[in-house]
């Protein structure tokens, strides 16, 4: 396999696996009472949210080092529109998408047109877990020189997930969660299990905010193909992260993840191999 053709193999492999996010803090006092933190976006409300990630994936290949950069720049809007069974209706559009990656100066990707400007309803629990993305599926976008995706992917996982009830300042809870899914030309199965703690509050932009910071701990396994390989990515996964929550709003102002993944990747067909493989990613979703 040449060295063009495996940066290919495994700049797709990325992209398939993750396609599926300048405020100033003041007052970072301890909040003396309880918060609810419960999504409730404001009726007739429009939320502007911009998300990055910064995706840097380090492995080491038959003794040659390579390094893929993956940048992926989301602005989308949210605005509420209605309830169903207790849940809340959203109508989510995407006003700019760009996917690149890099490595040993070979670069794809680019802005995407594909899916600007095309709406789609979102229906997230009191929690915000998403119960359905009608219509996401559907809104497909392809990638320079890679695999392409859909904004079902992309926005399944998209908000943090609060426990919807009140809590108290130091208050923890955990979250356990098991994911079985089926993304363009890949499988993922993956396990994590979240540590939150409610620390206090800030005021992000002039915005009142409950501060939940998270430890992040699991596992996940990735099944694909490329170029007629079979591709198994197997390695845990740890990570923090912090949520803004606006205080009586019900919405995120601000959310910052960083994960670490350390691991395997293993090759069969006709250039069998395996070689270990190490991820970190940074992402921040900010509103706008």
């Amino acid at each position: 396999m040449t060295k063009i053709s495996k940066i290919s193999v495994f700049a797709t492999v990325l992209i398939t696996v993750l396609s599926a996010a300048n405020l100033s803090a003041q007052d970072k006092r301890p909040s003396g009472g309880s918060v609810n933190l419960t999504y409730s976006i404001p009726q007739g409300q429009t939320l502007a949210y911009s998300l990055t990630s910064v995706i840097t994936q380090q492995m080491d290949m038959q003794g040659q080092s390579v390094m893929v950069l993956v940048n992926n720049k989301l602005a989308y809007r949210a605005k509420e529109a209605g309830k169903q069974d207790g849940n809340q209706v959203l109508e989510i559009t995407v006003d700019t998408l760009t996917i690149t990656a890099e490595a040993m100066g070979n670069s794809t990707g680019g802005n995407i047109t594909d899916v600007t400007g095309k709406p789609f309803k979102m229906t997230i629990s009191p929690s915000g877990k998403v119960i359905s993305i009608s219509g996401a599926d559907n809104l497909e976008y392809s990638v320079e020189g890679q695999q392409g995706g859909n904004l079902g992917q992309t926005f399944r996982d998209i908000l943090p997930t609060l426990p919807a009830r009140t809590v108290r300042p130091g208050e923890e809870w955990t979250d356990r969660d098991t994911v079985n899914r089926q993304t363009a030309g890949a499988k993922v199965f993956q396990v994590a299990e979240t540590v939150n703690k409610y620390v206090g509050n800030e005021t992000i932009n002039g915005i009142q905010c409950a501060k939940i910071t998270s430890t992040i701990n699991g596992t996940m396994e990735t099944t694909t193909q490329s170029n007629g390989m079979d591709i198994y990515i197997h390695r845990p996964t740890s990570g923090q992260a912090t949520v803004y929550f606006a205080i009586g709003s019900g919405y995120v102002v601000r959310q910052d993840v960083n994960t670490k993944l350390s691991g395997t990747i293993e090759i069969s067909g006709p250039a069998s191999m395996s070689f270990p493989v190490i991820m970190d990613t940074s992402t921040r979703m900010v509103l706008r």
